[in-house]
């Protein structure tokens, strides 16, 4: 679903609170990025379109879509 100010990334398998979310435009441009005891990620500043986050936990990657309005 898109969203209009942030987003909140939420996993069955991994304690998000243990490692590092980036968030990058299609064009691979680091956008934001957030060190530990973060879940929700502030898409303000941000122009609309697609954005793909990426988590990085004890040396697993894992990958999502995010839409800004």
């Amino acid at each position: 679903n898109p969203t209009s100010g942030s987003a909140i990334i939420t996993s069955g398998e991994v304690n998000l609170y243990e490692g590092n979310i980036s968030v990058f435009s299609l064009s691979g441009e680091e956008q934001i990025i957030y060190t530990k005891n973060k879940n929700t990620i502030d898409l303000h500043d941000l122009s609309s379109g697609i954005y793909i986050y990426r988590f990085c936990n004890h040396g697993e990657i894992y990958t999502g879509k995010i839409i800004k309005k």
